[in-house]
């Protein structure tokens, strides 16, 4: 039961932080004429925030190298890079601003 409680908080906390990535995208591309430069300063302040927080937990468990950071800063090989988990990473990063982009570009579309 802790378990299961567990994760759908986490589900809830990774959408919110999802959210809070892309608010300032839609905010702006929704009409940059109805949004007040207060509201696109604090979307961006939001949105930056989200990011630093995902990009911590994403190195903390998905971390893209198999040795220490700073010993591949010094000497990295391709062979240290954990591909897999760089992809995981980008698309966890990345993934919802791409969607967010496309979903509106459709919308226009239509």
């Amino acid at each position: 039961m802790g378990r299961t409680i567990a994760t759908v908080i986490a589900a809830f906390v990774f959408a919110a932080i999802q959210v809070g990535e892309v608010w300032g995208l839609l905010l702006v591309m929704r009409d940059r004429t109805k949004v007040s430069p207060s509201q696109l300063t604090a979307a961006l302040i939001l949105s930056l925030l989200c990011f630093a927080i995902d990009l911590i937990a994403i190195l903390n468990f998905f971390p893209p190298v198999s040795v220490p950071l700073r010993q591949f800063l010094q000497a990295g090989l391709f062979s240290h890079i954990l591909w897999s988990e760089l992809m995981i990473g980008l698309v966890i990063l990345f993934g919802g601003c791409i969607y967010a982009w496309i979903w509106q570009l459709v919308r226009r579309l239509a």
